[in-house]
């Protein structure tokens, strides 16, 4: 029965009522164009609100994402400076976008209008299950505004939520979240609150509602609040930890939390932990909690236990306790920065001789002195788990026993040509405590050595003559293959010499340029010849450098960092070495344009040669079979009826003769005879 629910409207109105509703229906229907048709809602977007479309954003959404299958939307990647008015209508255009299902931006800030653009992204959204906004400036309004927005969402599909290095210092902002995500429906896996610089009381009321939803404590795998002031809330933390969950990594560096209460909770509600993170808080004297936890679960196998006051007892109690728990293997433990001394040095020597399941361990910065290291090698020495090594910065600083330093790098040189010693990588930066020419043993060892693939030597100032060492072991090692050297106070002729033995080592893949040793030099001349060098190289071993100037601060120790000005000599070589980068890239583009090219020709002619030849081989064929039936026709002149007989051998024949057709032989002709030709014009002679 039809019900007239609006009767003072006609009939004539009524119809175009229904058929809009129709229209609006075809119109939501999936629009099958590159990246869920964000350029034509973008367009639109741009037209409502009297702006220009971008050029660069069209082509990247119709073209270069696409191409790659890219479901990232990354903020960063504009050309920026972008105002906030242009931006509105390329955020907005994602408010129905089901393509995308990643949205970042890391470490650019980003004005009040802009953000709350990406606030109400989450209005609408229901593809979206990854939010990365770390380092924008969000504040107060932000948070307030995205929960709000996420609230109201009943189709919302987030599930990782990284707000790090933003600061929430409001309580409300706290509160408004922790609402959020107490009403969540989506299956929360990963939440990252890192840098915050969040209250206690306000985490203390954010830990009590998260335990109000059920299938937040069953989903959520990874969970990171380091340096917020998590101390007084530790209680509610470890509520929520004690709760059966399925948390696997656990970041709490530098929080400043209760470690007992923190500790006796994991024990009891994460037993699928892998990662532990407690570095930069303060372990306390009693160590029962941590021993129960380290003894008895079976999951864990990443400990980040540094710059936590560790005593050399401490540390006793736990290696003794992960060596005892039979249930875990492979295990990473990093207890650097605690200055456990020559006291811990000794402890450690007699510790690494009963490791089991230990296979990656960072006791970098503990200044355990020379003598302290020769006893550490010692140890290392009937050591048989370990594969990675970090002992950098551990050697005495303006060393005045040149007997103990001697004896400490022997030693040293000892473990990495010790081919029992399961070593893969060291990693033996230097900070103060240089050693200079003296670590020369330990490069020349690497010459004897079959195991260790990464090595870091970096920061010691040996000088050229290190750098000839360096070259030489390169040329004789056949298993290395990622190397860091930089800060080593090298000319740039030595440059050339480490370059040239790189070049010929058989198995070195990646090895960083050197860019603070490179900064320091003015001798253009050498530098040029460095680069032709690694233009020339037939590895890709430098391709994992800075690519600009701007970029290079990120790979410089802060003292040569913006705070310091560069020389004008300093800079013009920066400039050579982004030519010279991008004569490389160069380079290596015209080489597999111009053998792309020559395999086209070479497949032409020998498609060619193939045609010439199918008729040769086939009138040979014909020929060979003639001659075969002439020879036996003498050999069947007495038997009757011959002409059945040569009939009947010539389709014998025949059939033994493979038609090779010209498809056949220009297959041949290609593959083989062409490929070799190839091969034969590109190789290149070792030098």
């Amino acid at each position: 029965m039809h019900v007239n629910l609006l009767p003072t409207v006609s009939d004539e109105h009524r119809f175009k009522l229904e058929q809009h509703v129709q229209r609006h229906d075809a119109i939501t229907q999936p629009i099958l164009s590159p990246c869920g048709g964000f350029t034509t809602t973008y367009t639109s977007l741009c037209e409502y609100y009297d702006v220009v479309p971008r050029s660069e954003i069209l082509w990247d959404m119709d073209f270069v994402l696409p191409a790659n299958r890219v479901l990232e939307f990354q903020l960063k990647e504009l050309d920026h400076p972008v105002s906030a008015q242009e931006l509105k209508p390329y955020l907005e255009a994602l408010n129905f976008n089901s393509y995308f299902k990643t949205f970042s931006c890391r470490n650019m800030k980003l004005e009040k209008e802009t953000l709350m653009s990406i606030a109400d992204i989450f209005k609408t959204n229901s593809s979206l299950t990854t939010l990365v906004l770390s380092g924008v400036g969000a504040t107060r309004d932000f948070f307030i505004q995205f929960a709000t927005n996420a609230i109201s969402n009943k189709n919302i599909a987030l599930t990782k939520i990284d707000f790090s290095n933003n600061p929430i210092d409001s309580t409300q902002a706290m509160k408004t979240l922790s609402s959020y995500l107490e009403s969540t429906p989506c299956e929360l896996s990963s939440l990252d609150f890192s840098h915050c610089g969040i209250n206690s009381k306000s985490l203390a009321s954010f830990f009590t509602q998260l335990i109000s939803n059920p299938k937040l404590v069953e989903t959520l795998t990874h969970l990171d609040f380091s340096y917020n002031s998590v101390e007084n809330a530790s209680s509610a933390l470890s509520l929520f930890l004690a709760k059966p969950t399925h948390l696997k990594k656990l970041i709490l560096s530098g929080a400043g939390v209760d470690l007992d209460t923190i500790l006796l909770s994991l024990d009891r509600g994460c037993p699928h932990l892998e990662t532990l993170d407690l570095s930069y808080n303060k372990f306390p004297r009693e160590t029962i909690s941590m021993e129960k936890f380290l003894q008895f679960s079976s999951s864990y196998n990443d400990l980040q236990f540094s710059n936590c006051n560790l005593l050399p007892e401490t540390v006793r109690v736990l290696i003794r306790s992960i060596n005892t728990n039979k249930k875990i293997s492979n295990v990473a433990l990093n207890i650097s920065g605690n200055s456990l001394e020559l006291l811990g040095a000794n402890l450690l020597s007699f510790l690494l001789r009963d490791f089991t399941n230990i296979t990656s361990l960072d006791v970098s910065d503990n200044n355990f002195s020379d003598e302290g290291m020769a006893y550490f090698a010692e140890g290392l020495l009937l050591n048989t788990t370990l594969k990675e090594l970090k002992m950098g910065k551990n050697f005495s600083r303006g060393s005045q026993k040149p007997e103990e330093r001697k004896q400490a790098v022997e030693l040293i040189s000892k473990v990495i040509r010790c081919s029992s010693i399961p070593l893969e990588s060291i990693k033996l930066e230097g900070g103060k405590d240089k050693l200079e020419t003296d670590i020369i043993p330990i490069i020349n060892a690497l010459g004897s050595n079959s195991r260790l693939t990464h090595l870091d030597i970096s920061n010691h100032s040996f000088g050229d003559r290190g750098a000839l060492a360096l070259s030489r072991a390169l040329q004789i090692n056949r298993s290395l293959k990622n190397l860091l050297w930089d800060s080593n106070g090298v000319s740039a002729e030595a440059l050339n010499f480490v370059r040239e033995g790189a070049s010929r080592s058989d198995s070195l893949q990646i090895m960083q340029l050197p860019w603070v040793d490179m900064s320091r030099l003015n001798d253009k001349e050498k530098l040029g010849e460095f680069f032709l060098g690694v233009c020339n190289s037939k590895h890709n071993m430098y391709n994992s450098t800075p690519k600009t100037s701007a970029h290079l601060e990120d790979f410089l120790p802060e003292k040569f960092r913006s705070n310091k000005k560069m020389t004008p000599e300093q800079v013009a070589i920066l400039t050579d070495v982004e030519h010279h980068d991008a004569i490389v890239t160069g380079l290596n583009e015209l080489k597999g344009e111009t053998l792309r090219e020559f395999q086209g020709r070479v497949e032409t002619e020998m498609k060619g040669l193939s045609a010439e030849l199918a008729p040769i081989i086939d009138d040979f064929q014909r020929k060979a079979v003639r001659e075969l039936l002439d020879k036996a026709e003498v050999h069947f002149s007495a038997v009757p009826d011959r002409g059945e007989v040569g009939t009947n051998l010539e389709s014998i024949i025949k059939s033994d003769c493979k038609d090779i057709s010209s498809g056949i032989l220009s297959r041949i002709m290609n593959e083989q005879v062409g490929e070799e030709i190839v091969n034969e014009v590109t190789r290149t002679r070792r030098q």
